[in-house]
């Protein structure tokens, strides 16, 4: 294969990928869920953590009112 043909082969590849591209722009539902359950997951470790603490101050908060 002569090299400018396979040059001119790849430009091509690359063109469609491209545009292919433009048309996927933004988060997919996916990608949403994937960072939705990441958030969760974090919350519920932080819950873990902290729940003891924040049960505490809830209690000492609402003995104040």
């Amino acid at each position: 294969m002569h090299l400018n043909a396979r040059a001119m082969r790849i430009f091509r590849h690359l063109a469609r990928g491209s545009r292919l591209n433009r048309y996927s722009n933004g988060q997919t539902m996916g990608e949403y869920a994937l960072i939705f359950a990441a958030v969760a997951m974090i919350a519920y470790a932080g819950f873990q953590v902290l729940g003891g603490d924040i049960n505490g101050m809830m209690n000492s908060l609402g003995g104040n009112l």
